[in-house]
């Protein structure tokens, strides 16, 4: 009997992508994780922030696209290995179920459940991961501020749980922001790959 006992390769690439970006953003120089959020004029969420400021939401915003990448690369790898036995129709089929998969997260989520047996929302630190969703696309839609649908109770409270300071609705992420953010994704793609390898025991 085969044991799957090495993380898959797809998986130690994450994992180096995701201290990579860390450790790049620890090393490099940054202002301190305090201060005025605020450095000029805004008008909406067009604003100017510190050049520190800019360069943890991207750090921030990169690490949570390094796990969307991984989702999405595994799941594509994982529908390509039923494919291989399946006839033409079963192909056109995971081919179709494959690209919807990658919609947004609950596409995701819907496909891990409903092909591959993983319920993303049951594995290691996904609630933190969920949270960091809403921040990364704060940042990525809103400029660094929360955008109109996420002012609201909820999401704020999020993003307040993942260390990420709100001053009205503008982000600030920190040096510990960025260290928590490290834990929970290197602890969820883990928790993946240990499932997807379970999975593929004889």
């Amino acid at each position: 009997m085969t044991e799957h006992r090495v993380q898959l390769e797809i998986t130690e690439v994450a994992l180096k992508a995701l201290r990579t970006s860390h450790h790049d953003y620890a090393t490099s120089r940054h202002e301190p994780s305090v201060g005025r959020i605020l450095t000029g004029p805004s008008y909406g969420s067009l604003r100017v922030h510190r050049p520190g400021q800019i360069r943890a939401q991207s750090t921030y915003l990169r690490m949570v696209s390094i796990v969307e990448a991984y989702i999405d690369s595994l799941c594509s790898d994982l529908f390509q290995q039923r494919a291989k036995s399946a006839d033409q129709m079963f192909k056109n089929l995971i081919s179709d179920a494959e690209e919807a998969s990658e919609h947004n997260w609950e596409a995701r989520k819907n496909a891990f459940s409903k092909f591959h047996s993983i319920s993303l929302s049951q594995c290691a630190s996904w609630q933190t991961i969920a949270s960091a969703i809403i921040v990364r696309n704060a940042i990525a839609h809103g400029l660094g501020s929360l955008t109109r649908r996420q002012k609201n109770k909820k999401d704020r409270g999020k993003v307040a749980g993942v260390f990420v300071n709100l001053q009205d609705d503008v982000l600030w992420v920190g040096d510990k922001s960025i260290d928590h953010l490290l834990t929970h994704t290197l602890a969820f793609v883990t928790d993946i790959d240990e499932q997807v390898r379970t999975g593929l025991r004889p």
